[in-house]
């Protein structure tokens, strides 16, 4: 006779060993997958031995956009919120194909059991393109911390500059978007062209990018989370510093204090990016928003920036009206008397400061603290008579001119001698003064002492040494974590000679720099 209670033992253990067989079946699948791709064993990869070359472009999408792709190297990058105990199982969104023309596979590759130390070293995991032909394309895919901005296009027209207007599309992978913490996908038709004064002879170019809706008129998106919408981008190359490190520190930390200034005219802000501009990989970014009255939510003010003329030339030559848009008026005769009523008014406004007849036009809190910024980063771009924005501000008693920084590469020990250079000894030799700075002492004969408390009311929070490294250390980080910055020198080398210019010699100049200035302000204040 059967012992019943024996059989259901045997029969409750064998459910146990099914049970557990079929987990370890699915728990196996389910590693064996990243972003929805199978990954193939060894033996599987045996199936591939005729390799060719094709343009997929177009035909691999991740996130149902199609990926941002550098053909040279066949290299995919993909932007992947991680940490350094990511799993490649666990990152999100899905690689697939247009119009299940071919079938992926990642391909058998220890470095998937080493993941977050293989995206740190940059890895390109193998991807396996099959096309169910009997043969297949063998692609990289490198995963990444930060953005991935993908440009493609062609030329549509050369304007007036002489400079080729790209129109096609862009798209920005943000892993995290900083209001909600989630993926997000964004793409725009676009129009885009290179961008720079010096830096136009530069291989690794910076663009200015105008966002197009279907009829051609601009389009407001909010990429990154920086600000609200806004048509008109900006990719920085940052080429010539080799930290890439200097201007996203400027901005980080002066945007910072902004918040609590009497005035909130922050200057450009900006996250870094990995672009793939028309197929070619273009290495690390800053994709930043431009200075304008959108940016800066102006109602009634006026925007103004400075640029560079010859002397003798009327007002209008050394001034872009930014904001009110206007008409801008062709200026290519000095002598003509053809500029519109509003631009009139405008000029006519900042002409006692272009003519050095400062009055009470400038605001000293302001001016105060950008000229010490400036002073700090020996900024050599942003002497007064060119890269500066001015705001004009009706204060209802009198005209008050604000102002905000900008184009602050050459900044830290970067200078200019027969062209860009690395600098280290002005960190200690020189001061960086401003045109207004002999009217103003002339204007307050305690000028000096204004200006050395004003350094060290600063030097508790702006010019604070731990805000300022713990400041660049989030920068090192943002860029190194993912290989990113590693990327960006096998691609373009050096800019200064034998590398020269590094984090740490870049760290000494702002240490040495707050002890001369220091030393400087200190003996005013005796």
């Amino acid at each position: 006779m059967i012992d019943r209670k024996r059989m259901r033992a045997v029969l409750f253990a064998v459910c146990i060993v099914v049970f557990a067989v079929v987990s370890a079946f699915y728990l196996t699948e389910e590693k064996s997958y990243c972003l929805g791709v199978p990954l193939l064993k060894d033996r599987d990869m045996q199936q591939f031995v005729n390799c060719k070359k094709t343009d997929l472009q177009e035909d691999i999408l991740f996130m149902d956009m199609p990926v941002a792709l550098d053909t040279e190297s066949d290299t995919i990058y993909i932007s992947q919120n991680m940490n350094g105990k990511t799993l490649y199982t666990e990152l999100e969104g899905e690689l697939t194909v247009k119009d299940e023309k071919y079938r992926l596979y990642f391909g058998a590759d220890d470095a998937f059991d080493r993941f977050p130390q293989a995206v740190s070293e940059g890895y390109g995991f193998p991807l396996i393109v099959d096309t169910l032909d009997g043969n297949y394309m063998a692609v990289s895919v490198v995963f990444t911390n930060l953005p991935v901005v993908r440009v493609t296009g062609q030329v549509a027209y050369v304007n007036d500059e002489k400079r080729n207007i790209y129109s096609g599309d862009i798209t920005v992978w943000d892993p995290e978007y900083e209001k909600t913490g989630k993926y997000l996908v964004q793409s725009s038709l676009l129009e885009w062209h290179r961008r720079g004064g010096s830096t136009l002879g530069d291989d690794k170019r910076s663009w200015k990018l105008a966002l197009k809706n279907e009829d051609g008129t601009n389009r407001n998106l909010e990429f990154l989370g920086l600000e609200e919408g806004d048509d008109d981008w900006i990719l920085n190359a940052v080429h010539r510093d080799d930290t890439k490190i200097r201007e996203k520190l400027v901005m980080d930390i002066w945007n910072e204090y902004c918040k609590t200034a009497d005035y909130n005219y922050k200057m450009s802000t900006g996250r870094y990016v990995e672009v793939v501009n028309r197929g070619q990989y273009c290495g690390l970014y800053l994709m930043q928003r431009r200075v304008d009255g959108k940016y800066l939510e102006m109602d009634d003010e006026i925007l103004l920036k400075s640029i560079k003329a010859t002397e003798g030339l009327p007002i209008e030559f050394f001034y872009d009206i930014i904001y009110p848009r206007t008409e801008k008026t062709e200026r290519d005769d000095p002598n003509a008397d053809n500029l519109s009523p509003e631009e009139k008014r405008i000029y006519s406004l900042i002409e006692p400061f272009h003519d050095r007849d400062y009055g009470d036009l400038i605001d000293m809190d302001n001016w105060m603290d950008v000229s010490l910024m400036l002073d700090f980063g020996y900024m050599s771009d942003n002497t007064g008579d060119k890269n500066i924005f001015y705001v004009l501000e009706n204060t209802g008693e009198n005209l008050k001119i604000k102002q905000i920084l900008w184009d602050t590469d050459y900044s830290f020990g970067i200078g200019y001698s027969s062209g860009f250079a690395h600098i280290p000894e002005s960190a200690t030799t020189k001061r960086k003064y401003r045109r207004e700075e002999d009217y103003l002492r002339e204007k307050y004969p305690d000028f000096d002492r204004m200006m050395a408390e004003r350094w060290f009311e600063l030097r508790k929070n702006v010019f604070d040494e731990e805000n300022i490294y713990s400041t660049i250390d989030e920068c090192r980080k943002e860029i190194t974590v993912c290989g990113a910055f590693d990327r960006e020198k096998e691609l373009w080398g050096y800019y200064y000679e034998d590398g020269t210019d590094t984090l740490e010699t870049m760290c000494k100049y702002i240490e040495e720099r707050i002890g001369y200035l220091d030393s400087c302000h200190s003996s005013a204040l005796e």
